[in-house]
């Protein structure tokens, strides 16, 4: 997280030893989760753990799908929460900190709204859903050709308010795939999306 509220670190050789017992399990996959703003927060250390995940279960036979997560959105609109980097979300008044990123709190449906419209930006005016095919893309240069990558998932449950999204959730997911597209033929997954009830 950007703000990570004093989290534990993970115990030393914590990926190589939970893919040695989820092998020895006899367990053949896995999903591994990470956040956009674990990168914008430490883009070297990052990168250094994704890698470190795909040589450890190239190791012991384990297929990843690499897991784009976020919960609650972001740390910036919540302690909580985690995901979209605060690059995105300063700056803008729609989008207070601390203002909530759970499905009910308006600020978060402010922000999912400007994400489907594409209206989401940076400081530099660049927009979002370019900006995130670009930091999947550098995932996919590290691990694409380890043996044990499956796949990468685009976005994990977002955000969803009302049925006229849908067609956008479309066009995102058809932008997304086809710029992965030019960087990996591995299995690109969309996660569901929250309420599930919609």
């Amino acid at each position: 997280k950007q703000d990570d509220n004093g989290s534990p670190s993970a115990p030393s050789n914590y990926i190589d030893n939970s893919l040695k017992m989820i092998s020895e399990a006899g367990l053949n996959h896995v999903r591994f989760l990470f956040y956009w703003e674990a990168y914008e927060k430490n883009p070297e250390l990052f990168m250094k753990e994704i890698e470190s995940v795909a040589k450890a279960a190239d190791k012991y036979g384990i297929k990843v799908i690499y897991d784009n997560h976020q919960w609650h959105t972001s740390s910036w609109l919540e302690s909580k929460g985690t995901g979209f980097p605060w690059s995105l979300l300063q700056g803008n008044s729609k989008y207070d900190k601390g203002g909530g990123g759970n499905t009910p709190d308006a600020t978060a449906k402010a922000f999912w709204n400007d994400w489907w419209n594409r209206s989401v930006k940076d400081k530099q005016g660049r927009d979002g859903w370019t900006l995130l095919a670009d930091f999947l893309k550098k995932i996919v240069k590290v691990v694409d050709n380890h043996s044990s990558t499956l796949g990468y998932e685009i976005l994990s449950e977002p955000h969803v308010d009302n049925a006229n999204q849908w067609p956008k959730i479309g066009e995102f997911n058809t932008f997304m795939v086809e710029d992965l597209r030019n960087a990996t033929q591995k299995t690109i997954a969309y996660s569901m999306n929250v309420p599930v009830d919609l």
